[in-house]
């Protein structure tokens, strides 16, 4: 269908600002404090250690509760009083007020429980009632079927899986190396948010090499390559002189604290395989006639 003036389309994170706006409006009128706990408006909240929590870590993303720790169904997503339980039975993953994480999520529902206790509506209907009707706007935030008609549809883009032996982009590695992390609770749980992206109810770990392992493969690898190529180098010269055993060989990509790909050898075997190739330098550079021979050698 043709996108019209009064199409309504998805803005995502933007539900941000209008969700601060509805609560700073009730800080305005008296009816919020700040540096007050949240658990003065939502006494669930109180358990974890969030019990003197303040209202304003909710709005400065300093809560500490980016992410729900348990498993959530995909149905939660839709279901405003579970995750609003899940979030008050939540412990902070940092000390609140300490550290500064995005709450990508949770944010709305956090402060808009907050709405929703003091002003006895929801937060949808805060929105539209108070910010976006008076403003001659439409702002949505849910709604019923009447409406389905009028919202645009999203064309998916292509979705790139990972590559073979590991994962192409930042965020996404993260998740896969810690996916029991606050990040990965926060991008795929539930799980089914992010399917083609996280490999959603598969076991990342099992199937995303670490980093760790991927440095140990590639000095695994680099040792291998260096121990051929200088057996390689030291039987060549074997054949052609007996010193050529004597001479030390190290890897370009070793480091100077990794001695695995030198081979260590005397001062003297040493200053012999200088010697030797000096001489065939010097054998090499310009031809010399010898005393008494018609031909040149080198």
């Amino acid at each position: 269908q043709p996108f019209e003036r009064d199409t309504l389309v998805n803005v995502y994170s933007t539900t941000k600002g209008l969700t601060a706006l509805a609560l700073h409006r009730l800080v305005d009128e008296g009816k919020v404090d700040l540096d007050a706990p949240v658990a003065r408006y939502w006494p669930e909240f109180a358990q974890a250690g969030k019990e003197k929590l303040p209202v304003r870590y909710l709005l400065s993303h300093e809560a500490g509760l980016p992410a729900v720790k348990k498993p959530l169904p995909l149905e939660a997503l839709f279901d405003w009083h579970a995750m609003t339980s899940a979030l008050a039975e939540q412990e902070p993953w940092w000390e609140p007020g300490k550290a500064h994480g995005y709450h990508a999520l949770t944010f709305g529902w956090l402060v808009g429980e907050v709405v929703r206790r003091v002003r006895g509506k929801s937060l949808g209907d805060v929105v539209r009632e108070e910010i976006a009707r008076p403003l001659g706007a439409e702002f949505e935030i849910g709604f019923g079927p009447e409406l389905d008609a009028r919202v645009a549809s999203l064309q998916q883009g292509p979705i790139h899986p990972p590559q073979a032996g590991g994962v192409d982009f930042d965020l996404e590695r993260a998740v896969a190396e810690n996916p029991e992390g606050v990040l990965a609770k926060t991008f795929a749980n539930p799980p089914a948010l992010m399917p083609g992206r996280f490999r959603a109810r598969t076991d990342i770990r099992t199937r995303t090499p670490s980093r760790a392992s991927t440095r140990r493969s590639r000095t695994a690898a680099a040792r291998s390559a260096c121990a051929c190529s200088r057996a390689r180098r030291s039987s060549a010269r074997a054949r052609s002189r007996s010193t050529a055993a004597t001479r030390s060989c190290r890897c370009r990509r070793a480091s100077r604290s990794d001695s695995s790909c030198r081979r260590r050898t005397s001062r003297s075997a040493r200053i012999r395989a200088r010697s030797a190739t000096a001489a065939r330098a010097a054998r090499t550079a310009t031809p010399t006639r010898s005393t008494g021979s018609r031909s040149a050698t080198r």
